[in-house]
């Protein structure tokens, strides 16, 4: 508010023109525009009016205060809604009800089973959600971002029911609401979202996030815009091309098994698709296919007690059929506490973020046999699409295990040490004699992971001597690694062994030390040469 009459003390209105200044200006966010508009006028004049620029007015709901200070923040808060709204500035509004208490009583669904029931809100509650609902509404016409937080669906349906569904929102662009705790047993008690939100029209809208709220209707008209959805829970008999027409990226916490079918039909626009599957014995490869449609997708698949040691014949390499002539880059990831992550996108990129084609699956609380399967299963048949791979060294020894050869893989980089937690792949019986093939393998690095900063991580040679069999020179790079034995390639053998590199190097190679050495003291050579001794090559080590 203060900004509006802050002096200035000079005017570059020459220095720029104002459509070289509005273009700029699309690329700023809310508090680079308010520095902006501290500039000279005519800064302040475009900046105050550039559809990225807001006043954020933020309320904490706190009854367990005293009275008169609870008020006096009500209060403060209305009067600057309504001033905001008298003079036409545009608005984001927090309001946040969770640290209020309230009571519950034991009660029974119509078919016996146990829930909590919420008791309606005291006669304070609901004065305060009058009065502060009430203030929202009136200013819907200019806020642009709306986040509401409560402590029970109860307490969400009186606030957003009456007052949000009456007014329309045309500035509104990012709308979120969250419950924080269901007592109930299930969903019956769930809050929903009203079919007539916002009175139909929002148009304007690309962005929600509903957490812990249900979507049981088949179309919401505010939702037409939507771009970005972030959903607790839909309906099963919702269709979602309806419910979300334009949508690029839509998120869904914990979908039942049951409830896939709601996914087979998808909305067009849809790009990025992440959800989370509860696994029953009806998650098969059938009724996951259908949502390889989607060019970004990631798949937690959060197994149960009920869930047997291995779904048969569940496979995921059907995720890959439109586009199999891609070639790939894995990524194997274990998070601890049975949790294990596998992505897989096109080596063309520089990260999963940037990739056009993505393919990312979570495993939670799978069993180790269970999990080894759909992992064989899923990829082994892209083996001959891999060209990159990086993994923890959880996996290293399992590798012989998911693939029989790896014939186009050129970089492998493994992380040691990077989670603290034990292996999810105790009970695995690793593959004895069998290793690796991977006849194109010229870049091997061993990093330390960064959760692993305070624990020193020593390697040996043989662990990796009973896993890879490469058939070229590979550089091998070393990044906060300590290994016992040098690692290095004997063209003879076509295998790797430990040895020191000092007593082969010629006098005029450099030997400054990179402050890492064998434990024999040995000096090894440095720069992206090769060392010839008695026509024998052997690779360089590169350092990090």
């Amino acid at each position: 508010m203060a900004l509006l009459s802050s002096p200035l003390a000079c005017d570059h209105s020459r220095a720029l023109h104002p459509e070289l200044l509005l273009c700029a200006f699309d690329c700023l966010p809310q508090e680079d525009l308010l520095s902006a508009a501290k500039v000279c006028h005519l800064w302040r004049t475009l900046a105050l009016q550039h559809s990225n620029h807001f006043y954020h007015l933020a309320l904490v709901v706190d009854l367990g205060m005293k009275r008169d200070d609870v008020w006096l923040a009500l209060k403060k808060f209305c009067a600057d809604v309504h001033y905001l709204h008298q003079q036409n500035l545009r608005a984001s509004l927090a309001v946040d009800w969770s640290r209020n208490t309230f009571s519950y009583v034991m009660a029974y669904d119509s078919a016996g089973r146990p829930m909590l029931k919420e008791q309606p809100p005291s006669v304070e509650t609901a004065l305060t959600i009058y009065t502060v609902m009430d203030a929202v509404r009136e200013a819907l016409p200019i806020v642009s971002k709306l986040k509401l937080v409560f402590g029970t669906a109860l307490e969400a349906g009186e606030a957003v029911c009456p007052y949000l569904c009456d007014t329309r929102a045309p500035e509104l662009r990012e709308f979120s609401i969250r419950v924080t705790s269901n007592p109930s047993f299930g969903d019956e008690n769930c809050a929903t979202i009203h079919p007539d939100l916002f009175a139909g029209t929002a148009p304007k809208l690309s962005r929600i996030d509903l957490d812990t709220v249900k979507v049981d209707h088949q179309r919401i008209a505010a939702f037409a815009a939507v771009k970005v959805a972030s959903l607790y829970r839909v309906d099963v008999q919702a269709h979602l091309p309806t419910l979300l027409p334009r949508v690029q990226q839509l998120t869904i916490d914990r979908v039942p098994a049951e409830d896939l079918k709601l996914l087979h039909s998808v909305p067009g626009p849809l790009r990025r698709l992440t959800i989370s599957v509860d696994c029953t014995t009806t998650v098969t490869t059938a009724v996951l296919q259908p949502l390889a449609a989607v060019p970004d997708i990631n798949i937690s698949l959060v197994a149960n007690d009920d869930v047997p040691c291995a779904i048969e014949g569940l496979s995921l390499a059907s995720f890959f059929e439109p586009r199999c002539q891609l070639n790939l880059t894995l990524q194997l990831c274990n998070h601890g506490d049975s949790v294990v992550q596998v992505v897989l996108y096109d080596s063309n990129s520089r990260s999963p973020e940037d990739a056009a084609f993505l393919r990312a699956f979570g495993f939670v609380g799978w069993k180790d046999d269970g999990l080894c399967a759909v992992l064989v299963s899923t990829l082994r048949p892209l083996a001959p699409r891999i060209m990159k791979a990086a993994m923890d060294d959880s996996f290293l020894d399992l590798l012989p295990q998911l693939f029989v050869d790896l014939p186009a893989l050129q970089t492998l980089h493994v992380q040691w040490g990077r989670c603290d937690k034990p292996s999810s792949f105790s009970n695995i019986s690793t593959t004895g004699g069998n290793r690796l093939h991977c006849p194109k393998l010229s870049n091997l690095k061993l990093s330390k992971g960064a959760a692993s900063s305070a624990v020193r991580v020593e390697v040996n040679a043989e662990q990796l001597q009973r896993v890879l069999r490469p058939e070229v020179s590979v550089l091998q790079q070393f990044s906060s690694v300590e290994m016992k034995q040098i690692l290095v390639q004997n063209p003879q053998r076509w295998r790797f062994h430990g040895g020191g590199l000092g007593r082969w190097l010629p006098r005029r190679a450099s030997r400054r030390r990179q402050g890492w050495s064998s434990d024999s003291g040995d000096v090894l050579l440095e720069g992206a040469r090769q060392c010839r001794h008695g026509g024998v090559m052997y690779p360089t080590i590169a350092f990090m």
